[in-house]
């Protein structure tokens, strides 16, 4: 997945202070803004990244949905809705939400190439198809 950027927090262990690791003690700050203001699309990001980062998939897939509606011509948000698909099994989503990123001009094929978040998608024909056409080149990732 992409991170659409660094935590604003990085200088700060705020976590230290309540004795719990920093990326916890942002999840729950976070989760408690978006408890009062839901529709905040810097907030849904950032917490759609930590919930990445820690692995929940599910609940980063939930935010990144909403994403789309609200931020519908953000590449990395469909890039990102594309993985957390794949991980879960959603996989007509993954590979929709893939092509949308790619439509919008999400091309860091490193990334893409390297991404085992996409692993779900690889043997499709479409994914092929749809990486050969966008990528200017026939490739196998």
């Amino acid at each position: 997945m992409s991170m659409s950027g660094e935590s604003s927090t990085d200088s700060w262990d705020f976590g230290a202070m309540f004795g719990i690791p920093q990326i916890d003690f942002d999840q729950h700050f976070f989760g408690r803004i978006l408890a009062v203001h839901g529709d905040n699309v810097d907030v849904l990001l950032c917490q759609s990244d930590i919930l990445i980062t820690k692995g929940e998939y599910l609940e980063a897939n939930r935010l990144l949905a909403k994403l789309t509606w609200l931020c519908p011509d953000h590449a990395i948000v469909f890039y990102n809705y594309a993985c957390t698909s794949s991980v879960i099994g959603k996989i007509s989503d993954a590979l929709a939400a893939f092509e949308q990123a790619i439509s919008l001009g999400y091309d860091d094929w490193a990334r893409i190439e390297a991404d085992s978040d996409l692993d779900n998608l690889r043997l499709l024909p479409e994914f092929e198809e749809l990486i050969a056409a966008h990528s200017g080149e026939s490739q196998s990732i």
